[in-house]
């Protein structure tokens, strides 16, 4: 008698057939069945459409793209809206734990709050986001909440703690968690060499080595990455910080420019570049990198706030705040950028718009503990 194949809804990833919402990709841009189909028309189109036949009351409820637009473009309200897509039980948990992704961007009692509660989660997905965002608490704290699932059922939970404990001292955990995460990091040394033919694989063990301060060990990895495949960048940017650590910053800019051979319109290499140079006092040079960067990925906060702050603090003031109000009408809620323009105003002399700026922060300020 033959077999029988179902088609069922695989429980590790979200493959729901979901409602049709062109009403989101007005107004996030997000795509929408409606319009994939009839793809000569607008999103509002469809949007019209399906207000006419139901009526403009339809599907009122958040939508958890909302929360997850909201982080990743830096809203003032994102942290909030994260740690609740991410405490919603009703949410598909991939949705949740890219939430608890986006919000270590968002430091807080809110985000750690969050991270705390996944860290039991049923789900491994869940648990695995929330020790990623454990690794910005204090030490203390990130030791004793790493430790305890070193023993997780799942593999992949287990290498993740044993990547953030990697540093620790035995005295730090106590003996017997020193057992559970020798044994978790020959668990992730042993995944990693099963893939020994990816970059990936290389940059994963120099950068664990490089946290045991093992680092030639780890400049051997890096090196390797970069013969398996000469064009990937995270490589020579890990290999170039790695030299920078050992004070050799003449070796990390020789990293960087070997990379750019390969990758020169590359935003994270004339970034890092940049930032080498910066530290080299060799401001003419570095300006010009970090512009590069900022042009290469203009949808990257990072890069236009480090060369915005660049350009004001080596003279070019007037320069630099524009950069820096530009980046801002892009990412009004993100706080690096409104830190400093409260400063360089105040600086200035421009009392008004200090305080504009001051109150839009204070604004997107999170409670905290007491």
């Amino acid at each position: 008698m033959p077999s029988r194949t179902y088609m069922v809804i695989d429980p590790r990833r979200d493959h729901s057939l979901r409602i049709p919402r062109p009403d989101l990709s007005v107004k996030l841009g997000t795509p929408n069945a409606c319009n994939l189909c009839h793809a000569d028309k607008k999103p509002q189109w469809a949007a019209d459409a399906v207000n006419k036949w139901y009526g403009s009351a339809r599907r009122q409820e958040a939508h958890f793209g909302e929360a997850i637009w909201a982080g990743r473009t830096r809203q003032p309200d994102a942290a909030a809206k994260l740690a609740t897509l991410a405490h919603d039980a009703a949410q598909p948990d991939i949705a949740r734990a890219t939430a608890l992704e986006l919000l270590r961007s968002f430091p807080g009692e809110t985000a750690t709050a969050a991270f705390r509660d996944a860290l039991s989660h049923s789900d491994p997905m869940i648990r695995r986001a929330a020790l990623e965002g454990v690794e910005a608490m204090p030490p203390a704290e990130r030791n004793s909440a790493a430790a305890a699932l070193l023993t997780d059922p799942v593999r992949a939970v287990r290498m993740e703690a044993a990547r953030l404990l990697a540093p620790v001292a035995p005295n730090d955990i106590g003996q017997e968690r020193m057992v559970a995460l020798n044994a978790a990091l020959a668990e992730y040394e042993a995944a990693q060499r099963e893939n020994a033919d990816r970059p990936e694989a290389h940059l994963n063990l120099g950068t664990l080595y490089a946290s045991q301060r093992k680092f030639e060990q780890a400049r051997s990895e890096y090196r390797i990455a970069i013969e398996l495949d000469p064009g990937f960048v995270p490589a020579y940017v890990n290999l170039a910080d790695l030299q920078r650590s050992q004070g050799t910053e003449a070796a990390a800019v020789q990293v960087l420019r070997e990379g750019l051979r390969v990758a020169p319109d590359n935003a994270a290499l004339h970034h890092a570049l940049g930032l080498t140079l910066i530290r080299e006092r060799r401001y003419a040079d570095a300006l010009p990198e970090l512009a590069r960067a900022m042009k290469q990925a203009p949808g990257d906060v990072r890069y236009a706030y480090v060369y915005g702050v660049a350009l004001h603090d080596t003279g070019k003031k007037r320069e630099g705040m524009a950069i820096l109000r530009s980046a801002l009408a892009q990412h009004p809620g993100d706080r690096d950028l409104l830190q400093a323009l409260v400063g360089y105003t105040r600086e200035s002399g421009d009392a008004a718009a200090a305080a504009q700026y001051e109150q839009r922060l204070r604004a997107g300020d999170e409670p905290r503990s007491p």
